[in-house]
C-alpha cells in the first residue's frame, strides 16, 4: 500500500485532442495512430497508450439538473457547493428483522439560497438523492426528494445554527459494510453539494462481542443531529451485543466514552459498569450518557469513541469498539 501511495505522490496528467479534419481518413474511417510519449527532465516516466482510434466527438447536450445531480452523487470527488454532512449508524433488530441502517443527511442552510416573502418568511428550494450501497455496485436503496422550505425568522435561524436534516432508514440482512452517498441541489443558485460515509454491520453469529451505531442528540431520546454548539450537552446512546453471562448468569461490562479531535484525546469518561439488570434483551444491552463540550471549543470536526469490555469474555474476544463523527460549530 505504501508503494501504491508513493506511486500516486504526483503526477501530470496531459492530454490531446487532435484536429477535426485529422481524426478520419482518406474513406471517413477513424484513423488509427500511434503514440509515444518521451520526457527529458531526469526522474521522471511517462505511462500512456501507444496507439488508439481518434473519433469525432459529438457535442454533448446540456445536462439536466437532475442529471447532473445523479452524476454528482456516484462521482468518487466531493463537491463542495453545498455543504452535506452524512452519518449512518447500525441497530441490530433481532432476528428475522437483522440490522437497521440509520442515515441522518444534514444540509448546511448557509449554503442555500433564501429568498424572503412578502410576510417575512425566507423560502429555499433544493433536491436530495441519497444512494446506499452495499459489497456490490447495484444499489440497496435509493432516496429522491424535492423540497420547498419555508422559514419564520427564528425557524430560519435555528437552520442556520443547526442545519436541515433529513433522516433514511434501511434494513439489511447480511453484514459486511455500505456505503452512503448523497447530493444536494439549491435549484435557485444551481449548486450541487456532495458526501458520503461507511458502516460496519459485523457478523454477530460468532458470538464475539460488538457495539451497535452510537446516536448523538441535544437531549435524552432526542432527533439524532450531527452539528453541535460550544458549552452545549451532548447525549449519546448505544447497545452492546453478545455480552457473555459469567458462570453465575451475571453480566458485567464496562463502557468507556472518549471524544477526539485531530486524532488527539481530549477527555474520556468514568467507566459506565452495564449489568443487564432491568434491561429487556440481555443480548442487545442499552448504554446512555451525555458529556457537555467547552465553551472554548473552536469550530471543527470531532469523534466520540465509546469502547465496551466484557469481563466475562476471552481475552481476543473481549473489547469492542466503536465510533462516530460530529461537527462543533460556533454560534454566529
Amino acid at each position: 500500500m505504501a508503494r501504491v501511495m508513493n506511486d500516486q505522490t504526483g503526477y501530470y496528467s496531459i492530454g490531446y485532442k487532435p484536429s477535426a479534419s485529422a481524426s478520419k481518413g482518406a474513406r471517413g474511417e477513424p484513423r488509427f495512430r500511434q503514440i509515444a510519449v518521451r520526457v527529458t527532465r531526469p526522474g521522471l516516466t511517462a505511462r500512456f497508450h501507444s496507439s488508439l482510434y481518434v473519433e469525432e466527438q459529438a457535442q454533448p447536450t446540456p445536462a439536466s439538473g437532475n442529471q447532473r445531480l445523479a452524476a454528482a452523487v456516484s462521482s468518487p470527488f466531493a463537491i463542495p457547493n453545498v455543504r452535506i454532512r452524512i452519518s449512518t449508524t447500525f441497530w441490530n433488530a433481532g432476528a428475522p428483522a437483522g440490522s437497521i441502517l440509520d442515515t441522518v443527511l444534514q444540509v448546511d442552510a448557509r449554503d442555500l439560497n433564501f429568498s424572503t416573502e412578502s410576510d417575512g418568511r425566507r423560502k429555499a428550494v433544493f433536491d436530495i438523492l441519497a444512494v446506499i450501497y452495499g459489497g456490490e455496485s447495484k444499489p440497496l436503496d435509493t432516496f429522491d426528494k424535492n423540497y420547498t422550505v419555508s422559514l419564520t425568522p427564528d425557524g430560519y435561524r435555528t437552520a442556520l445554527a443547526d442545519g436541515l436534516l433529513q433522516r433514511l432508514e434501511l434494513a439489511v440482512k447480511k453484514p459486511g459494510a455500505y456505503q452512503v452517498r448523497g447530493a444536494v441541489r439549491d435549484r435557485q443558485a444551481d449548486r450541487i453539494g456532495t458526501a458520503s460515509d461507511f458502516v460496519e454491520v459485523p457478523d454477530l453469529t460468532h458470538g464475539g462481542l460488538a457495539l451497535s451505531g452510537i446516536a448523538l442528540s441535544a437531549s435524552a431520546g432526542g432527533a439524532s443531529l450531527v452539528r453541535y454548539h460550544p458549552g452545549q450537552t451532548v447525549f449519546y446512546a448505544c447497545r452492546v451485543l453478545n455480552a457473555r453471562p459469567g458462570a453465575d448468569g451475571s453480566i458485567h461490562v464496562e463502557v468507556e466514552a472518549t471524544l477526539f479531535r485531530d486524532r488527539k484525546a481530549l477527555g474520556s469518561s468514568r467507566p459506565i459498569v452495564v449489568d443487564g439488570k432491568d434491561q429487556p434483551d440481555r443480548k442487545r444491552l442499552l448504554v446512555a450518557d451525555d458529556f457537555r463540550l467547552g465553551t472554548a471549543l473552536h469550530s471543527g470536526d470531532f469523534t466520540l469513541q465509546v469502547t465496551a469490555v466484557d469481563k466475562n469474555a476471552p481475552v481476543k474476544r473481549d473489547t469492542a469498539i466503536q465510533s462516530i463523527d460530529f461537527e462543533v460549530a460556533e454560534m454566529e
